[in-house]
């Protein structure tokens, strides 16, 4: 009986230890994708509440816009020096100041996108910039560009902010945007002139919008980089399909 347990095989009794190893890995797995879930959450939990935020003045910024519009169009209808003509062309042309503005308004600040996908968008927003003179130049070699409603409003988001950023914080009245599928990716190349050597990003605690343009990249599991040839910068964007 005795002998019995002494020819035991030695891998038995490894056989403990092995099943330690196994449920520290298991834990220090668990622990990992909770902390990174968490951290998705919380990112999540951020730009929802920053959404709102935005909505929230989206919706004061209409508001403000309407009681405005309403107060000068009664005003030109009782005043009694305006002709009827004039009233009419006065009244068309506030008609037409209320759809710029909500133009500006989804394209800047949208919570979805309404109209297309993202290069339909990103059309309109040249479109909207080129009424102040700012050129943006899309080139598309995407044949369809398949992405989730998420996924979208985010890549959108990061490139409608970097292009404003060009025009915000340089002198450049221009810049060349194009979008291409490589690598089972969505890719995007944002170019522009510099005479400072710029290869990469800057993020000062007060550039609050670089910051939250960094926790959308993160979001949607996306990059940036950015490098400088010969005068001109190139900022390049990976998106993955989801």
């Amino acid at each position: 009986m005795g002998n019995k347990f002494l020819n035991i095989h030695p891998l038995l009794y490894s056989i403990p230890i092995m099943l330690f190893i196994v449920a520290f890995v298991m834990l220090l797995y668990y622990t990992y994708a909770r902390s990174v879930r968490l951290q998705k959450q919380m990112r999540h939990r951020y730009l929802s509440n920053l959404e709102e935020e935005r909505k929230q003045i989206s919706r004061e910024l209409h508001d403000t816009m309407s009681v405005f519009s309403i107060s000068f169009k009664n005003y030109i209808h009782h005043h009694q020096f305006i002709t009827a003509s004039e009233k009419e062309t006065w009244k068309a042309q506030i008609i037409t100041f209320e759809k710029n503005i909500q133009d500006i308004n989804e394209l800047l600040y949208p919570i979805e996108l309404k109209h297309g996908n993202v290069y339909t968008a990103l059309e309109r927003l040249s479109r909207l910039l080129l009424k102040s003179g700012n050129i943006v130049r899309l080139h598309n070699q995407c044949v369809h560009i398949n992405l989730s409603p998420q996924s979208a409003i985010h890549i959108y988001r990061i490139l409608q902010e970097s292009i404003v950023n060009i025009f915000k914080h340089t002198d450049n009245k221009e810049a060349i945007l194009t979008l291409f599928e490589e690598e089972q990716q969505l890719q995007a190349v944002l170019s522009y002139a510099s005479i400072e050597k710029k290869t990469s990003y800057t993020l000062d605690k007060d550039r609050r919008g670089q910051h939250i343009l960094e926790e959308r990249l993160t979001l949607i599991n996306g990059s940036r980089s950015m490098s400088w040839e010969e005068g001109i910068v190139f900022e390049k964007f990976k998106f993955a399909y989801s």
